[in-house]
């Protein structure tokens, strides 16, 4: 990877990370994110790869760190876009989707006044969103809608 630019490297480094999680290798792909975030903490990948090690964490049940990962997403990149890639239907901004992996965090601790807090945060991003694909239809669902849908699913 030695001819490659920062840029690259990064991409380079975010597709094996997502390799490995998509595995179940989750310790491995922590490991890989937080190299992203060494070679360009202000790279355009770095938020993704914080918000990724916080889903990490939560896939591994280990909640504590989920919460302060999804957390640094939200105060050390406040104003972030969801990378794009093509097999991601995610569009808007990464702290929105931290805040649905907080939220989910909450419910998990039954924590009900933080999951009202994300709740109410997750109003602000109207511009954030995924894209459901149903056979030929695609629907757009708000991250905030998500995150009703969660809760509901927890009672």
């Amino acid at each position: 990877m030695s001819d490659l630019n920062t840029n690259d490297k990064a991409i380079v480094l975010f597709q094996e990370a997502i390799e490995l999680l998509s595995n179940n290798f989750y310790i491995d792909g922590i490991s890989k994110f937080k190299e992203i975030i060494a070679l360009d903490p202000a790279g355009d990948l770095a938020d993704d790869a914080q918000f990724n090690i916080g889903l990490c964490y939560m896939k591994m049940n280990a909640i504590k760190q989920a919460i302060e990962n999804f957390q640094k997403v939200i105060d050390e990149y406040p104003d972030s876009i969801i990378a794009f890639s093509e097999q991601n239907l995610e569009y808007g901004r990464t702290p929105a989707k931290a805040y649905l992996g907080l939220l989910t965090c909450y419910i998990q601790l039954g924590n009900q006044i933080k999951v009202k807090e994300c709740l109410e945060e997750l109003k602000d991003f109207q511009d954030s969103y995924v894209v459901i694909t149903s056979g030929k239809e695609e629907e757009k669902i708000l991250y905030y809608e998500l995150a009703k849908q969660a809760i509901e699913k927890s009672k």
